[in-house]
């Protein structure tokens, strides 16, 4: 694994879970945001997927149709200096508990296989 790009993940993911919070998502104790991404992006950065997890359908949709958040994705990329070249790939896909346990069975692993 590549440190490196492990600790800029972790700044993305860091920096993502407190724009979620300041949206008003997350600011109780019992219902966090939570975060992890996959992909091949040791290979190529352009191979990342992060998956951003809020608690009910209400907030995934409210987050999913506001345009500054999205732009606000894109730009923590920015900050941490991810390849400008492999931006424009990265994906953000904002799910919720309610659904994965719908849809899923509670299985996020499944959920994204």
């Amino acid at each position: 694994m590549n440190l490196y790009l492990f600790w800029k993940l972790s700044r993305i993911r860091r920096a993502v879970k407190q724009l979620v919070t300041a949206k008003g998502v997350g600011r109780a104790k019992t219902v966090r945001p939570w975060m992890f991404w996959i992909g091949a992006y040791d290979i190529d950065p352009k191979y990342l997927f992060f998956v951003i997890g809020v608690q009910t359908d209400r907030e995934r949709d409210r987050l999913r149709a506001d345009q500054q958040f999205s732009k606000q994705l894109m730009q923590a990329l920015a900050t941490v200096d991810w390849p400008e070249a492999a931006r424009p790939y990265v994906k953000f896909e904002i799910q919720s508990d309610e659904t994965i346990k719908r849809e899923s069975g509670g299985s996020w692993h499944a959920h994204y296989q």
